[in-house]
């Protein structure tokens, strides 16, 4: 009786190396996204990193495109908790047009900002790897369903098109940065706001 309790004992630890050696691994992904393209890094660069052996990632991720996605997913999980605290919440559906507006692009610049790299390698990859970007899809979905809480249709439209601009400024600056706001710059919210807002008083 006393040798399954002593296997399921030894087994845990095992499993929580496991799990956390598969976590290192994407941290490192992010890292080398943030540096550098997809298609200019190795496995065997990350694995040598973190002082692992090649063949410990095949391990986790059939192949890099599997890590590419799994880095993708990590990060977009990373902002759920973030999101259901700003987004998401009873407060929003008090708020009006420019205010719910404000909070999804305050929210949209902090996610862009922490995961530059990782982002910007989900939009460039999208179509060879399109797994890559449908947690974000799907995050943006979402986001415009909680943002529209409580609005008649014809506000709903105002807001979703005031998104999709402000969202599409966001990745112009991610991808292009050809300024002359950048993503890093502290007016970038603010401007938005207010180039979008007599729109969304129409």
């Amino acid at each position: 009786m006393q040798a399954p309790a002593q296997i399921y004992t030894l087994q845990k630890p095992k499993q929580a190396r496991s799990r956390a050696r598969r976590a290192a691994l994407i941290e490192c992904g992010v890292e080398f996204l943030n540096e550098r393209e997809l298609d200019e890094f190795s496995v065997a660069e990350v694995t040598h990193r973190l002082g692992y052996s090649t063949g410990s990632f095949y391990s986790y991720f059939p192949d890099k495109t599997a890590f590419f996605i799994a880095v993708q997913e990590w990060v977009n999980e990373d902002q759920i908790k973030t999101f259901m605290k700003t987004i998401e919440t009873p407060e929003m559906a008090q708020k009006n047009l420019t205010e719910r507006l404000s909070t999804c692009v305050d929210f949209a610049l902090s996610y862009f900002r922490k995961h530059t790299g990782v982002i910007r390698s989900a939009v460039r990859y999208e179509r060879r790897i399109p797994q890559g970007w449908a947690p974000n899809r799907a995050t943006t979905q979402r986001l415009i369903n909680a943002a529209s809480t409580g609005l008649g249709v014809a506000d709903r439209q105002r807001l979703e098109v005031a998104l999709q601009l402000a969202f599409g400024m966001l990745v112009n600056a991610l991808l292009h940065d050809p300024g002359p706001l950048r993503l890093g710059d502290k007016e970038m919210g603010p401007k938005i706001i207010m180039v979008l807002k007599p729109y969304l008083s129409t």
